[in-house]
């Protein structure tokens, strides 16, 4: 594959990797902002309620009961010293999921002690704007020990700041959510938050921290990706990616605020919990740097990928790849794919190859559609131009025979249209036309099964039908000219039970070897005529060679709960170099232009991982080669 078409696909590879990123930003961002919509609407009301005990222990709760919500493990309100009574320094209002899942007051907070007015979560919503909800860095809750973020939104009285409205949201179902996506991108993903500390990764044990047990602690806190880096090196460049982008931010919000610097030094007075490095860098999430602080998320860009790079060896992949960093709006978390070379070279042509098959499917529906019609008309009415052809001629005879000395004008007539000729090529005439009208219908309906226009859905099929639907749309290829030697099929058919498959992808499969067979048959072929030739010229005074007849055998049989496909040809083989790399991505031993060199990788893709089969090959040089197909008969998804 040349380095042109090697740019195309990782194109269109990146291209399609950044769709499916913004995706998956735009429904963790979804997320975001219904809890953002919760917080304000537990703010809001709270402002406007009169300062009664009984009334927010009635109302807070069934606002934050957000549907029978699960995810939302809790929240509360948290006013400012003696703003909600003059003789209460600390009154809060926390309602958290006990063991059965219902919302239950804590009292806790309220107790004597240094107060929650001191906590990370409080502090910044003394710097927040009316409305604006400002996410905390990820955390293990202390009583639950489950993931969680929080959302904070500060309240006013008069203008003046008077407390925040939190809402507590678990993280335990992100896990899932990603390699959900994860199944669809390959290569891996993770999830980081605004500090970078690892929210979600392929192996959650790896980038835990070992909880101190000598203190009580059981629950494992995720690690910052900078401390990952420091055990797992060949993960620095990742780590040194998101890293930068924080400095980033850092120095966007210091060009659009003023006060940016004054307000990263209140925050780490204002809490023991924030240190000057995320003092700083809190407070430029609060002016939004990367994006315009709307209802839509989108600022002025189209796209969340902040940054696309190339990794020469991935830590977990092992191989190069290519990383993908988004930016999650409001919440300032970061979601990376990496994407290894390999995969995504060969799951973009199969993208691809999906869109062409999917586009053909249409195409053939149409054609099928318009010319099956006419086709039919033609073919049924075939059946009556015969019958009424054997009728009018026996009409005719019948007349010679009671009429044998017929008018001048008869006879004339008789003798210029060839009576004799015409009914004896008559007959002939519509027996062809009854063989091409079959012809075409075989090919129409060969086309329809070939693309199945459904191909994206598992169908129970006949594997035969598949097979002949290919070699139909190969017919022109085995059949050479007059003076030529053909390729010959000899097919050895099994009666097998119909199998649950993608019709689509396996029929690609049999294509494309059923391709490289004909591809191997002929360059055989042309090698034996040209050592035929250079015996000739030589004066030997005969052929150097003895040219066999070019066959693909076809065979198919049960094998327990399984069917197996045998493709063969008696062609001059593959040398066993060739064979250790005939299903890597972009090997081709054809010369450019003439094969990507993905073909036999998708087959491989498609038998193994859409199938659950498996796909070998066997070669003899000089004697040929065999494709072996094995698949179940019942897919298990």
């Amino acid at each position: 594959m040349n380095t042109e078409s090697k740019s195309i696909i990782l194109a269109e590879s990146s291209r399609i990797i950044g769709q499916i990123g913004n995706n998956i930003v735009l429904d963790l961002y979804a997320r975001v902002r219904e809890v953002e919509a919760l917080t304000r609407t537990l703010g809001a009301t709270i402002e406007h309620l009169p300062k009664s005990e009984s009334l927010f222990k009635a109302i807070v709760p069934t606002l934050l009961n957000f549907q029978g919500d699960l995810s939302i493990a809790g929240g509360g309100v948290w006013h400012e010293p003696y703003l909600f009574s003059p003789d209460q320094a600390r009154r809060s209002f926390f309602f958290g999921r006990n063991v059965e899942g219902k919302l239950e007051y804590f009292d806790d907070y309220n107790k004597p002690g240094s107060g929650y007015h001191y906590e990370a979560w409080y502090a910044v919503g003394r710097y927040a704007k009316t409305g604006q909800c400002v996410w905390s860095a990820s955390y293990l809750d202390p009583y639950s020990h489950q993931p969680m973020i929080t959302c904070t939104t500060p309240m006013f009285e008069r203008g003046i700041f008077s407390g925040v409205v939190t809402v507590d949201l678990k993280l335990e179902g992100v896990q899932a959510f990603i390699e959900a996506w994860r199944e669809k991108t390959g290569g891996y993903i993770f999830v980081l938050d605004r500090n970078n500390r690892f929210v979600t990764f392929p192996n959650p044990l790896l980038v835990k921290i070992k909880p101190d047990e000598s203190e009580g602690h059981t629950a494992a806190e995720f690690m910052l990706a900078g401390e990952f880096a420091g055990k797992q090196p060949l993960f620095a460049p990742l780590a040194i990616a998101v890293e930068s982008m924080n400095q980033a931010i850092l120095q966007e919000a210091q060009r659009r605020s003023d006060d940016q610097l004054d307000v990263a030094k209140r925050l780490h007075t204002d809490s023991y919990q924030i240190d000057v490095s995320e003092a700083d860098l809190i407070a430029s999430i609060l002016t939004d740097p990367l994006n315009v602080n709307d209802d839509s998320g989108e600022g002025n860009s189209t796209t969340h990928l902040y940054q696309q790079f190339e990794i020469e060896c991935d830590f977990l992949l092992k191989e190069p790849a290519t990383a993908f960093l988004f930016h999650v709006p409001r919440s300032y978390w970061k979601v990376v794919i990496v994407k290894p070379f390999s995969e995504a070279a060969m799951a973009t042509y199969s993208i691809i190859q999906a869109e062409k098959m999917s586009s053909l499917g249409q195409l053939v529906a149409g054609v099928a559609h318009e010319v099956n019609n006419p086709i039919n008309f033609i073919y049924g009415n075939l059946t009556y131009t015969n019958t009424y052809t054997q009728d009018l001629l026996a009409i005719v005879k019948l007349y010679q025979q009671y009429y044998p000395d017929p008018p001048p004008a008869i006879q004339h007539l008789l003798e210029d249209s060839d009576l004799s000729f015409v009914e004896a090529d008559l007959p002939k005439l519509l027996a062809s036309m009854q063989v091409g009208a079959d012809r075409i219908r075989q090919l129409v309906l060969s086309l329809r099964n070939f693309a199945h226009i459904d191909e994206a859905a598992i169908k129970t099929v006949d594997v035969h039908e598949g097979l002949e639907s290919t070699l139909m749309l190969l017919d022109s290829r085995l059949k050479r000219c007059p003076n030529e030697i053909n390729i010959q099929i000899c097919k050895n058919y099994a009666v097998l039970p119909p199998v649950e498959c993608y019709p689509g992808p396996l029929n690609q499969v049999f294509m494309n070897i059923l391709v490289n067979a004909i591809d191997a048959l002929e360059e055989s072929m042309s090698s034996n005529l040209r050592l035929s030739i250079s015996g000739i010229q030589s004066h030997e005074g005969k052929q150097a060679v003895n040219v066999k007849q070019p066959t693909i055998t076809i065979q198919t049989e049960q094998r327990g709960q399984s069917v197996a496909i045998r493709i063969a040809d008696n062609g001059s083989g593959i040398p066993e170099g060739v064979q250790q790399r005939l299903f890597d991505p972009f090997f081709t031993t054809k010369p450019v232009g003439k094969g990507t060199g993905l073909g036999l990788a998708i087959s491989y893709q498609i038998v193994t991982e859409k199938h659950h089969g498996q796909l070998k090959c066997q070669s003899t040089p000089g004697q040929g080669s065999e494709f072996y197909i094995e698949i179940p008969i019942q897919l298990e998804l």
